[in-house]
């Protein structure tokens, strides 16, 4: 065989070496490109949900029913006023739903609104029991749990024990206040120096995520094809 004969017989072959490394190749890159565009969906859906939860937060105490949630009984003793809390609770989670349904069209999420009375200890500012008050329960047919029961969902108890801990000392919810007045006594006394009851509100959020590829993200991630977005905020009540 000839010099030049062989040249073009080892080009042919490298030729089809080529061609068959690309037709290998180019799934193997497809597969690792669908995954990251997926993953970029996520973080950047994950995102807006946390924007949507923290605007919500922020504008909790634009509300004027924020103002009229405690009253000051005979005893000099705070109470939190039932009724106003349901109604703001049930106005602000209307709000959020329609708030969320504008930005979320055609995507499944649930969410929910709740009040908690945070009671302290005024000499100290230590924490010393946390009740809720009223919850809005659940709007919207998307459930987290069930849809990506591999998501590593947080409760909302496990979340509020979580910022809230009971301890000697004071907490990121300890209000300082300019009222030194002792209730046991009867008269002021410059030993209170925080309230002894603060309002906080706590909003969650459970959305669907984008994904190209729905089946091999869960596959190979799990819980990406879930989002869940918690926040509390502190109520600025009306100083009594």
């Amino acid at each position: 065989m000839k010099r030049k004969e062989l040249k073009i017989l080892f080009k042919t072959k490298e030729s089809g070496n080529g061609a068959l490394e690309l037709i290998l190749f180019i799934p193997v890159a497809l597969f690792f490109l669908f995954i990251i565009v997926d993953v970029g969906l996520y973080i950047g859906d994950r995102a807006k949900v946390d924007d949507l939860v923290r605007s919500m937060l922020h504008d909790v105490n634009t509300y004027s029913e924020a103002l009229n949630l405690l009253d000051l009984n005979s005893d000099f003793s705070l109470e939190v006023n039932e009724k106003n809390a349901k109604d703001f609770v049930k106005k602000l989670s209307s709000d959020f739903y329609n708030k969320v349904l504008e930005e979320r069209k055609g995507e499944g999420f649930s969410l929910e609104v709740s009040l908690f009375k945070l009671s302290f200890n005024p000499s100290t500012g230590s924490l010393l029991y946390k009740k809720e008050i009223y919850s809005s329960g659940r709007k919207g047919g998307f459930s987290l749990r069930t849809k990506v029961p591999e998501y590593p969902y947080i409760t909302k108890e496990e979340y509020i024990k979580k910022i809230i801990k009971n301890s000697k000392e004071q907490t990121p919810f300890s209000k300082k206040t300019s009222i030194r007045y002792n209730i046991k006594k009867g008269s002021y006394s410059s030993e209170n120096k925080f309230s002894p009851l603060t309002l906080i509100i706590y909003i969650e959020l459970e959305t669907e995520s984008h994904s190209i590829s729905g089946s091999t993200i869960r596959t190979l991630l799990g819980h990406y094809l879930g989002t869940q977005s918690q926040g509390v905020e502190t109520i600025r009540t009306k100083q009594i």
